[in-house]
């Protein structure tokens, strides 16, 4: 069995800031953007193991509890792809986590053991992902990207706060 991987990921972010002076009529107002300007940014990915690439990707949903789930991204991991065949990763190109709870912050973060180190750098550390809340982290042209090491940095945590927690999530990287 073969699996091509391809992708095509865009974000923009625009902001437009109206500023009264007080005096009737006077507005002045300041456009935000992020540093690749008003055309956003957009990423087109093909199948492969080298830079700018990735040939693996997981998805799901699911709840999470605030004894949090691990993925096990490593050889010994227990990450299914779509065809339900077990994979691993040697680097992460795109984390993206949507939190679907209206009430409670999921964590993102090291995990019970062998937390992605180039991602967390310990098992306490998270990101927390306020109720409506995503968190995209992408680094596909970097060489590496966020390293997986096996046994030893290999998990991502999802862990409810406060209570369970309704989260999707989106990995896409290398296999070496």
């Amino acid at each position: 069995m073969s699996t091509t991987v391809t992708g095509d990921v865009s974000h923009r972010a625009f902001f437009l800031e109206a500023i009264t002076s007080g005096v009737t009529g006077e507005v002045t107002s300041h456009k935000h953007t992020i540093p690749v300007g008003d055309s956003g940014w957009r990423k087109r990915t093909t199948s492969g193991t080298t830079t700018g690439k990735q040939d693996r990707v997981i998805s799901g949903t699911g709840s999470y509890t605030t004894g949090g789930t691990n993925l096990d991204l490593g050889t010994g991991g227990t990450v299914t792809d779509s065809s339900g065949a077990t994979i691993s990763f040697a680097e992460i190109t795109y984390l993206e986590v949507y939190n679907a709870s209206t009430s409670n912050a999921l964590q993102v973060g090291g995990g019970a053991s062998a937390p992605v180190a180039s991602l967390m750098s310990g098992i306490t550390d998270g990101i927390l992902v306020r109720p409506g809340g995503r968190l995209v982290m992408e680094a596909f042209d970097a060489d590496p990207a966020y390293a997986v090491t096996d046994s030893t940095a290999d998990k991502i945590q999802l862990k409810g706060i406060g209570a369970t927690v309704s989260a999707s999530y989106i990995i896409a990287g290398r296999s070496a």
